[in-house]
C-alpha cells in the first residue's frame, strides 16, 4: 500500500512524521480504556492502532470500508496471538452489531472518522448499540480542517453539539501535535472520551 495523504501506511510516511506521530499519540492515549477489555476499533485502517490496542486488550475487532487496509493488517500484524478479528464495514449503512455485538463491547475508538460520514448519526448510534452500559468511547474529530477526503469541516461548537446529542458525560481534550491535553481554543484535533448510559 502507498501513503495517499490520508491513510496511515506504516513504513512508508518517511517525509510525514508529524502525521504518524499524531495518530500514534491518540492510540497510546487509549491504552489505559483498553486494558483487559473487549475492544472495538473502528475504521481501523492498516491496523496498527489495533495491534497497539492488543497488547494490553481482552479481545478485539477492527472494522474498516477498505478492504485493501483490512489485507494489509492482516497480513503485517499478529495482534499479540489473542482472539482479534478484522471485519469489512460501510459505516453510513451496515449495522456495527449484525446480531451479534448487541450492549457487549467495554470500549469504541475511532479517530479521524466522523468528518468523512455524511450520516455521522447513524455511526454513532451503532456505537450506542455495542456498547456496555457505562463503556466508553474514545473518538476524535479534526477541527476547521477543510480536505478533499472530509465530508464535513467540523467547527469545535459543532463537533460538541453533535456528539453531545448522544452522551451526556463526555471528557473533552485537544491535540496539538504530541501533546494530548484538556481542552483549549487552539487545538487542530478535539477529543473526546465518552461514557455510553
Amino acid at each position: 500500500m502507498e501513503f495517499t495523504g490520508e491513510r496511515v501506511v506504516p513504513g512508508k510516511m518517511e517525509n510525514y512524521i508529524g502525521t504518524y506521530v499524531e495518530h500514534l499519540t491518540r492510540y497510546v492515549f487509549c491504552l489505559g480504556f483498553c486494558i483487559n477489555k473487549k475492544v472495538m476499533d473502528v475504521a481501523c485502517g492498516t491496523g496498527y492502532g489495533l495491534e497497539m490496542i492488543s497488547s494490553v486488550a481482552q479481545c478485539g475487532l477492527g472494522v474498516d470500508i477498505d478492504q485493501k487496509s483490512l489485507d494489509f493488517a492482516q497480513k503485517n500484524y499478529k495482534f499479540y496471538g489473542k482472539n482479534f478479528g478484522l471485519i469489512k464495514r460501510d459505516l453510513e449503512k451496515d449495522p456495527l452489531n449484525s446480531g451479534f455485538f448487541a450492549k457487549t463491547i467495554d470500549t469504541v475508538t475511532s479517530f479521524e472518522t466522523i468528518e468523512h460520514l455524511e450520516n455521522p448519526d447513524f455511526f454513532i448510534q451503532n456505537v450506542k448499540e455495542i456498547l456496555k452500559d457505562d463503556g466508553t468511547f474514545i473518538f476524535s474529530i479534526p477541527i476547521n480542517n477543510p480536505s478533499k477526503y472530509h465530508k464535513i469541516a467540523y467547527t469545535k461548537q459543532e463537533a460538541k453539539a453533535l456528539m453531545e446529542k448522544y452522551f451526556t458525560k463526555i471528557q473533552w481534550f485537544s491535540q496539538v501535535g504530541a501533546h494530548i491535553i484538556i481542552d483549549n481554543e487552539n487545538s487542530t484535533f478535539l477529543i473526546g472520551v465518552a461514557t455510553n448510559n
